[in-house]
């Protein structure tokens, strides 16, 4: 920033200078020998030592790595202007050759202008001896750029610089003012206030100076001026004679005064247009290389702040982890401690659950025996003869771990189950019929022949039945105990009565005996099955 605003200075104050320099001389016409220091060369002077100190803090940073690099790093766009600054080195000097030599163009032709004026006046006055000037230097006064100084550490809470704009109707003493005001505003945003404060203090004071000096050329040029119309009126009062050939001499002078106008307007008007340019040129590049280096500074901040956050994320793993493993150690500690009683209880709970296991496992066999023998029982109690295979094996199956069960269940035959047992009902028909043909053989001699089974086939219509628990071994009697047992639900009694009859009456009742036998050893069985299965659940309880 600091180096383009130098450009800038330098071109303008060049320029504008020049002109102006030469306007104000070809319009004066004392012959009165110039000053050696003319206000061209202290302008110069003045400008390209105010130049040199606000490019002091630009030479160090191009010649001191420290600089550069403090410059680099911590001055936004810092690097940028580094290198625009290189960059731009030979057009600088190219301008500041182009300004010299305009300024020695301005001084040959306001040399000419004055020789012209003296001969012109010794002409009118009579006086053939002009006096001499004093050839102007040729070459402007530079002051030297002041010692390129270390920067200093910066200190904490430094004072900012503080320079006032110089309030003056010099265009060109008011724009270095102002480049020293921008300077300081930029060396104070960039924390560099103690390293530039003696340099811009200096370069403020020379412009002071520099503006009385221009203070007191104006009042000289005024008074100058002032001689000029005496010196006019008293030409005025010569001969008439002479007033043409001054006629003459003021319009050839008035002529080459306009020409001169005219061509330094004309190229002030193309380096002020060129200046124009040149400075949207610089403004937009100024603004691309801010909006790059904002880009630049916003990307470097994001990353910056992932690294931060990515180093924060890691020291917080890392305390995570070391807080894990010291409470996993305290738990590990605890659990340790507690993990005796805690084993003893298990023990205990596995010895219950076992034990429990055993009776819920018992419980469930008693469960299935009971529900097999309840259907057992349903399918022999029926009203009707029905086979129970099924519900037999069912049974069986559920009493397979006991050997005592199973041994007894196995004593019912395989037909018994597949054909069925008699019920009480049938045994009760079956025993009217069984006891009419028993009493009709009743009286038949084992070896009695058809002739006997006549004649007690008719006696057995003669002779009373007997009812009830009467005594006797004979035929009726047997039958009217066993009829009264079976009326009593008593078949096991009514079939050891039946039993007892020998002979053709026991032939004839052995199949009911049979069928009473079949069920009386499976109502033993299930009773025996029973009795077992009740006392397991009651051991069970």
């Amino acid at each position: 920033m600091a180096s383009k605003l130098y450009q800038t200075t330098v071109k303008n104050v060049g320029q504008q200078r020049i002109g102006s320099f030469v306007s104000k001389r070809l319009q004066s016409t004392n012959t009165s020998a110039p000053k050696s220091s003319s206000f061209g060369k202290k302008l110069l002077a003045t400008t390209v030592v105010t130049a040199a100190v606000a490019g002091g803090g630009v030479y160090l940073a191009l010649n001191d790595p420290n600089v550069h690099d403090f410059v680099t790093t911590h001055v936004q766009g810092g690097e940028e202007a580094l290198a625009f600054v290189k960059e731009h080195q030979d057009s600088l000097n190219e301008a500041h050759k182009q300004a010299t030599h305009y300024l020695s163009l301005a001084k040959d032709h306001s040399g000419m202008a004055v020789d012209y004026a003296t001969a012109t006046y010794a002409k009118l006055t009579g006086d053939n001896t002009p006096s001499t000037p004093n050839p102007p230097s040729s070459s402007p006064a530079a002051a030297s750029p002041a010692e390129p100084k270390q920067p200093e550490q910066q200190k904490p809470l430094a004072p900012p610089i503080v320079v006032q704009q110089l309030a003056t109707n010099n265009a060109a003493i008011q724009e270095l003012s102002r480049v020293v005001s921008e300077l300081a505003d930029i060396l104070n945003d960039a924390g560099l206030a103690d390293a530039g404060r003696d340099i811009l203090a200096k370069a403020d004071g020379e412009i002071r100076a520099l503006n009385a000096r221009w203070q007191a050329h104006i009042q000289e040029q005024s008074e100058i001026l002032k001689a000029v119309k005496q010196i006019d009126q008293h030409g005025a009062a010569l001969a008439s004679g002479v007033d043409q050939l001054h006629g003459k001499a003021h319009i050839s002078i008035q002529s080459t005064r306009a020409n001169m106008v005219d061509k330094i307007q004309h190229k002030e008007s193309i380096m002020h247009q060129d200046h124009s340019n040149e400075q949207l040129l610089l403004k937009e590049s100024f603004q691309q290389i801010m909006a790059a280096e904002s880009s630049k500074l916003q990307q470097q901040l994001a990353y910056e702040q992932q690294q931060a956050l990515l180093a924060q994320a890691e020291n917080l793993k890392r305390q995570f982890m070391q807080d894990s493993k010291v409470l996993i150690e305290h738990e590990r500690a605890v659990r340790l401690q507690t993990l005796d009683k805690v084993y003893t209880r298990y023990k205990a709970l596995e010895d219950v659950s076992v034990t429990q296991a055993a009776a819920l496992d018992q419980s469930r066999r008693t469960h299935e025996r009971f529900v097999a023998l309840s259907s057992v029982q349903d399918c022999v109690q029926s009203r009707q003869r029905q086979p129970f295979r099924e519900e037999w094996q069912a049974l069986s199956n559920a009493c397979a771990s006991d050997a005592t069960l199973k041994h007894v269940l196995q004593s019912v035959t395989r037909d018994t189950t597949e054909q069925g047992i008699a019920t009480h009902k049938e045994l009760a028909d079956r025993y009217d019929t069984m006891a009419q043909q028993v009493r009709r053989v009743a009286l038949v001699p084992e070896d009695g022949g058809f002739g006997a089974h006549i004649i007690s086939l008719i006696m057995s219509k003669l002779l009373f039945k007997k009812q009830g628990l009467v005594d006797g071994d004979d035929v009726e009697a047997v039958l009217a105990r066993s009829s009264y047992y079976l009326e009593k639900y008593d078949v096991e009694n009514a079939a050891r009565e039946l039993n007892q009859l020998q002979g053709w009456p026991k032939r004839l009742a052995i199949d009911w005996i049979q069928a009473a036998r079949e069920h009386l050893e499976v109502q033993q069985v299930l009773e025996i099955v029973e009795t077992y299965v009740l006392s397991s659940s009651l051991n069970d309880a």
